[in-house]
């Protein structure tokens, strides 16, 4: 039985455990597991907020009291004889406060190294050698945290490694097109599960929660969606040495799904994930309901069996820790509508329990081996290959420039220099090396050059720093051209102010960024319930576990508690609640203002003349102040780029809260969006695919690549001849717009083909317009309408190997409508000009063999069909005969005495029997005839004539009876 559950509880006399809790702290030490903090649902039992959990005894210990305040969302990381606690939230705070706690005096002490931190909570940590790193987290204003953090815990040093310096190494622009590879930028996570990746000495991370609104760059893998937030399913790897990023080998992120909030611990060389929060098949579940293997040396996924039959585990839970105690993986805590204090163990089991052989080979659940000692007659856990640890890098940029090879894993017989992951050794019996050259050697020398940064994944001014700066016209952070625009003092800036900085709720409401006012779980002194102020798209980051009661935005018609009422605009929303009425203005145009009251008056009658105050009927003229009635009920004339009954919203083109002398702004769109925006928020709707923005003015870097602020200026899908399909997506846009770049690393001509697989009716097609600048234009600058495209360009005319090529091609759907959907496929392929002649000949031969064969089975069966109409011919001959009556002859009397002489008789034959030549035949008749003998026969009628002696007629009658 591997999976078991452990509960103190009931063992030992009440108070003797710590309490339910999640995103605490913990670490183990020896064969004690220490935990801190944590979130603990209001009431019940007392929640230590320090205790340890000595796992020889299975006794839960409480520790002391005193020390930092409780925290949630933090890290606990154990060196030596000591615990390092960083970040976490404190009352709905981030911090950034640094703690030391010896655990042989009991004491907590502060730190404060000289460099500066950044607030953090939901990170995780790994300890390599004497130096913690604190990856991913969110920081105070809720972004996420791209840099690495690390303390030096011998050199009581702070540092923090910023992605630009990660991205200078190993960086070339082939290596950037074809995906997130070496020195790409890491996006940060909330909650991500991290471990010492023991085939490697990397740092792998695994999942995590991303809360920036996707305008910036991204791998292909995330979900995209502007006011979503995205959970992250893939592994990578953060390489300490060369300060870089890389996918982990191979990982299998189809079987693992995309989790936070979720628990991992490294056995041997697999990684054990329980628990967290994940999507699937579109729709959140709440809790990941299986426990997953991931092989940290082959990168295969696998799912185990679910453990539902253990008491009280229900649907698993979240915000737990791991550990790995004795070839076991111990998850502590956690939450699943309640919060937890038990244990969940997952125990692998030990090769040295096997006693035979067979067992000791055969197959586990886990990707762990065992290895039988014949001399000992015993088994043993196989060791893991260190291949992965050998540093190819540093003889890589120690080379010439010409032999540059890692000759540390080319010389052991058992690793192998990975061509397909340049610069790394592996094991040798898991690498494939068909195809491998035995002269390959290192990758170019290191650029030196910082990549390019992708500035619209800064939300806010304070961090658009360095090649960046923040444009108080766009309100967005934009690349600094050659350093030409000077920086900006955000502290003058109101409108990219981050949501926490607000403390009220009305003014968090009404902020433009797009914030919203959380009612928490905690109350004030006088009964009332705190708030705070956050971005929509961090609330599952900041409050995983329900603390907000009751949330408030601007466009979701909710209020703030304090002005309720004074926050509906006009009469019919104000008199829907119930402790509201209006208060008109005597304009006659239906203005006013709400207020809180009763039927008989306002609360505060100061505010509103009696004779002004309607609580259960409006004034009859309510055109927002826009109109006036002449009837005294109906409006007249909308101004003010109003429509509607009551003038109450705005005309197409323009955009605001047009209800109560609201004002309609113009949409503010760029040439790439429709006529019309929203007409509430005046965001504009993007008519090309892969355009995004408020205004339609910048492309989504994931795939897409160009500038839609010039003039003509377009978003592209990035094409590559690397692959055949490379797009087959759901076009929802009026247009979309392709670009394939040719250079040098392109061998043979390139095909592109374009297709219209799908499509919401069979006439659907698209117009076509394609270049090559600035030479050629594919179509004769003609559009040309169909439902498929294809187009070949030839190396020897465009010559890319001297200058890059660029194909554009433009589509537009001229029947487009809103919410019509379309599949397109684009294939490109390579068309070489050269002949393999091995191939060719296999291929001819086989098409002449093929054509002989089937003219074999055409002449047989057209001898055989031949055969078979002759035999049905004959039949049918004969069936006709057979069916004919047999024909009559006359015969001629001769003889001279007879008394028949020169008379004519009709005679049928009794038989006719056909000769062999089916030519002629044998009649037979039979004949009385009176006379004397000489009378002679003769046949006259037929196609023959005969005269035979009566004697012989005689003779031949005698013989035919």
């Amino acid at each position: 039985k591997q999976w078991y559950q452990r509960r103190v509880r009931g063992y030992f006399s009440p108070g003797s455990v710590p309490g339910g809790r999640a995103s605490f702290g913990g670490a183990l030490v020896g064969d004690t597991y220490w935990v801190f903090g944590g979130y603990h649902q209001t009431g019940g039992e007392d929640k230590w907020k320090m205790a340890r959990y000595d796992l020889t005894s299975e006794t839960w210990h409480r520790a002391t009291d005193s020390g930092p305040s409780d925290r949630e969302g933090h890290t606990l990381t154990a060196y030596q004889d000591s615990l390092i606690m960083f970040g976490g939230q404190v009352n709905y705070q981030v911090t950034d406060e640094l703690w030391k706690y010896n655990i042989s005096t009991a004491q907590w002490h502060q730190l404060n190294p000289q460099h500066a931190r950044t607030s953090s909570m939901g990170h995780c940590s790994v300890l390599v050698n004497s130096t913690i790193y604190y990856i991913g987290g969110i920081d105070s204003a809720g972004i996420p945290i791209i840099d690495i953090q690390t303390y030096d815990i011998e050199k009581h040093k702070w540092d923090v490694i910023g992605h630009r310096e990660m991205t200078r190494h190993f960086y070339d622009q082939s290596t950037w097109k074809r995906g997130w590879q070496d020195g790409r930028i890491y996006h940060g996570r909330y909650a991500p599960s991290c471990v010492l990746n023991p085939i490697t000495d990397r740092i792998t991370v695994f999942g995590g929660l991303n809360t920036t609104r996707i305008v910036g760059e991204k791998p292909d893998y995330w979900l995209q969606s502007e006011e979503e937030t995205i959970r992250e399913s893939t592994f990578v790897e953060y390489d300490i040495y060369l300060k870089h990023w890389g996918n982990l080998y191979r990982a299998d992120i189809n079987t693992i799904p995309m989790v936070y909030l979720a628990a991992a611990s490294v056995v041997g060389k697999s990684l054990v994930i329980f628990g967290g929060r994940h999507l699937s098949v579109g729709t959140e579940q709440c809790f990941n309901s299986a426990p997953y293997l991931l092989n940290l040396e082959t990168g295969e996924g696998r799912q185990l069996a679910s453990f539902d039959a253990l008491e009280g585990v229900g649907p698993l839970r979240l915000g737990h820790t791991a550990f790995t105690y004795k070839n076991s993986v111990y998850f502590f805590g956690g939450y699943n509508g309640k919060m937890h204090d038990d244990f969940i163990i997952y125990h692998l089991g030990l090769c040295e329990d096997l006693e035979d052989e067979t067992t000791c080979l055969g197959q586990r659940e886990d990707f762990n081996e065992c290895m039988w000692d014949d001399t000992e007659n015993s088994c043993h856990a196989a060791p893991i290959s260190d291949c992965g640890k050998v540093k190819c890098y540093e003889e890589c940029l120690s080379g010439d420039g010409f032999d540059r090879r890692c000759h540390a894993c080319q010389t052991r017989p058992d690793c192998t220099f990975d061509q397909h992951y340049p610069d790394t050794c592996r094991a040798h019996h898991i690498v494939d090396t068909t195809g491998f050259d035995d002269l390959y050697r290192c990758r170019n020398v290191p650029n030196s050059n910082p990549s390019r940064i992708q500035c619209s994944e800064y939300k806010l001014c304070e961090h658009c720093k360095g090649e960046c700066v923040w444009s108080i016209l766009e309100g967005r952070c934009k690349v600094n051209i050659e350093r030409a625009n000077k920086e900006v003092d955000c502290s003058t800036l109101t409108r990219n102010k981050p949501c926490t900085s607000f403390t009220t709720c009305s003014k968090c409401r009404d902020h433009e960024r797009g914030c919203m006012w959380c009612q928490l779980d905690k109350l004030h002194s006088d009964g009332g319930r705190e708030g705070q102020c956050l971005d929509v798209t961090t609330y599952n980051a900041r409050f995983p576990y329900g603390q907000c009661v009751k949330w408030i935005q601007k466009y979701n018609h909710s209020f703030c508690p304090a002005e309720s009422c004074a926050a509906y605009r006009n009469c019919s929303l104000c008199q829907s609640q119930p402790e509201c009425g209006w208060c008109d203005d005597g304009s006659g145009t239906g203005t006013g203002t709400c207020h809180s009251g009763t039927f008989y008056s306002p609360l505060q009658t100061d505010v509103c003349p009696l004779n002004s105050w309607f609580y259960e009927t409006c004034p009859p003229c309510q055109c927002n102040g826009h109109s006036s009635c002449s009837d005294g009920t109906h409006c007249d004339s909308c101004t003010g780029h109003t429509e509607g009954a009551h003038c109450d919203r705005c005309i197409a083109g323009y955009h605001g809260d047009a209800t109560n002398k609201g004002e309609c702004r113009t949409c503010q769109c760029s040439h790439l969006s429709e006529a019309n925006c929203n007409r509430l928020t005046g965001k504009c709707f993007c008519n090309t695919m892969g355009v995004t923005g408020y205004g339609c003015d910048s492309c989504e870097h994931n795939d897409y690549e160009g500038d839609p602020e010039v003039e003509g200026g377009t978003c592209y899908y990035q094409l590559t001849a690397m692959m055949n399909v490379i797009f087959q997506k759901p076009v929802l846009t009026r247009k979309i717009n392709f670009l394939l770049n040719l250079d040098n690393t392109v061998p043979d001509d390139v095909t592109v083909q374009i297709r219209l697989v799908s499509a919401q009716n069979n006439t659907d097609w698209f117009a076509l317009n394609a270049t090559v600048p600035p030479k050629d234009t594919l179509t004769q600058s003609k559009k040309m309408t169909q439902n498929a495209w294809s187009v070949t360009l030839k190396k020897s005319r465009y010559n890319w190997d001297s200058h890059p090529v660029e194909l554009r091609v433009y589509i537009e759907f001229p029947h487009h409508k809103p919410g019509r959907s379309r599949t397109l496929q684009v294939e490109v392929h390579h068309s070489s000009n050269q002949i393999d002649l091995k191939q060719f000949f296999i291929i001819f031969s086989s098409c002449i063999m093929f054509l002989v064969f089937v003219f074999l089975i055409a002449w047989s069966g057209k001898v055989r069909y031949s055969q078979y109409r002759n035999q049905r011919n004959l039949e049918i001959q004969l069936q006709e005969r057979a069916l004919r009556p047999f024909k009559s002859h006359r015969i001629l009397f001769k003889g001279l005495n007879s008394l028949a002489f020169g008379q004519l008789f009709e005679v049928r034959p009794l038989s006719i029997e056909p000769l062999s030549d089916e030519k002629q035949s044998i009649a037979s008749y039979l004949i009385s005839l009176p006379g004397p003998k000489d009378i002679n026969l003769a046949i006259v009628s037929g196609s023959f004539v005969s005269s035979t002696p009566y004697n012989k007629v005689i003779s031949q009658a005698s013989q035919q009876v």
